[in-house]
């Protein structure tokens, strides 16, 4: 599906947003919220690279999924969860706010 307008953009973000949050809703139940949180952004940034891995493999070297129940989709939805979670972490942690102090301190806030 080629999208044409902004108001097409927008229901397919809605869309894959709903695909988005059932997903997170499955898996919080499997896992708990405490497993992306126990490391902090370490924890997210890990999940990131992990499926960055994933998409290259399967984008730029063509290689075929081994693990059918997950497609080049169900990657990318996992990885913007795993940016939401990292979100969701700068807003409570307070590594995050001691880091953006230090730096505040030492002029180093807009590099």
């Amino acid at each position: 599906m080629r999208i044409r307008t902004t108001e097409e953009m927008i229901q397919q973000t809605r869309i894959i947003m709903s695909s988005m949050l059932a997903l997170t809703e499955k898996k919080s139940a499997d896992y708990g919220v405490e497993c992306w949180q126990a490391l902090g952004l370490k924890s997210v940034f890990t999940d990131i690279n992990r499926k960055y891995w994933r998409l290259k493999n399967l984008i730029w070297h063509g290689n075929p999924a081994k693990v059918s129940d997950e497609n080049i989709e169900d990657t990318l939805l996992d990885l913007a969860n795993h940016c939401l979670q990292g979100l969701l972490l700068l807003k409570d942690d307070p590594v995050t706010e001691n880091l953006k102090k230090a730096k505040k301190r030492t002029g180093e806030e807009h590099e």
